[in-house]
């Protein structure tokens, strides 16, 4: 079965999964005109997403009617940081929200009541550490100011790659920003998801210096 198909197959038992949980619509009397039963209204469903392919077949769903046909009308909500999408999850403002596993992890542990219902994709090149052309490896960043997004995949990415090289956080001049900021030629190293929606966020000639596809199972959107 081919890898469309399959999420497809999941997407659907995942909207048979949200419209289950619909509050049930009361019937209408017995003794009530046939004309007097009004149609169910779609559930409305709050979705909380991010600038990043991996979440894309939301959007497409939507786009197809997708929703619609499970009786769910789909608020898709875009925010750009982790920490926005987080706050609005846990906050009960998104009735489901698209995050990475280790934050999943950390907001169950933290309290916050959720089940997974879908593992969305595997990162194996949408994360990345993108460096001037003159930096060719992981070492060569000492002393170097490396902008990433704290708490998010680029953080754990950066963390994963210095640890292999025998450095930390300590040998680099670390810049935590937003992801937006970092489009700004401040920092000469970014550890982020190089968007294809935002080519304006890569260094000139940018080189490649470690992506996740060494760690494919560092990223699994839920």
């Amino acid at each position: 079965m081919s890898s469309r198909k399959l999420f497809i197959l999941i997407l659907t038992t995942v909207l048979l999964l949200l419209s289950a949980c619909a509050a049930p619509v009361p019937a209408a009397p017995a003794n009530a005109p046939a004309d007097a039963a009004a149609p169910a209204a779609a559930q409305v469903v709050r979705i909380g997403t991010q600038p990043w392919i991996g979440y894309g077949p939301w959007w497409i769903a939507k786009d197809q009617g997708i929703f619609e046909k499970y009786g769910i009308q789909p608020e898709l909500v875009d925010f750009v940081q982790d920490t926005e999408v987080n706050a609005a999850f846990a906050s009960g403002n998104m009735d489901v929200a698209n995050l990475a596993t280790h934050t999943a992890i950390k907001l169950l542990a933290n309290g916050v009541e959720l089940r997974t219902v879908l593992l969305e994709d595997a990162s194996t090149t949408a994360d990345a550490v993108l460096a001037a052309p003159e930096i060719t490896t992981i070492a060569d960043l000492k002393g170097k100011k490396v902008a990433y997004e704290e708490g998010s995949t680029s953080d754990l990415l950066l963390n994963y790659a210095l640890a292999e090289a025998g450095m930390s956080l300590a040998d680099i001049q670390a810049a935590p920003m937003p992801p937006p900021t970092q489009a700004r030629p401040s920092s000469p190293v970014r550890s982020m998801p190089p968007s294809p929606m935002n080519p304006t966020s890569r260094p000139p000639s940018p080189r490649i210096t470690r992506s996740s596809r060494s760690t494919p199972r560092q990223r699994n959107p839920v």
